[in-house]
């Protein structure tokens, strides 16, 4: 995806929310752009991207340590998520 998710928003609904949510983004997103795949991805990925919402959050405002497989999580859900907009 070559806009960024709060650029596609931007784009399809002339406004972005100012959240860092994944999961409330992808939502917003969905009422105006792929209604269908993007219900589909979130229904099938919720636990992975609360996950990436909990570790956005602690990371922001905690002393926070990232481990191998939280970044692979995070590429993995990117790519799957690309591939279900396409």
């Amino acid at each position: 995806m070559s806009t960024s998710g709060k650029g596609k928003l931007l784009e399809v609904s002339g406004e972005f929310p100012k959240t860092h949510n994944l999961i409330f983004l992808l939502r917003e997103l969905g009422k105006y752009h792929k209604k269908n795949e993007i219900e589909r991805f979130l229904k099938e990925n919720i636990t992975g991207l609360s996950r990436l919402v909990d570790i956005y959050i602690t990371s922001r405002y905690m002393v926070r340590e990232f481990y191998k497989e939280d970044v692979d999580l995070a590429i993995n859900l990117f790519k799957k998520l690309e591939k279900s907009l396409r």
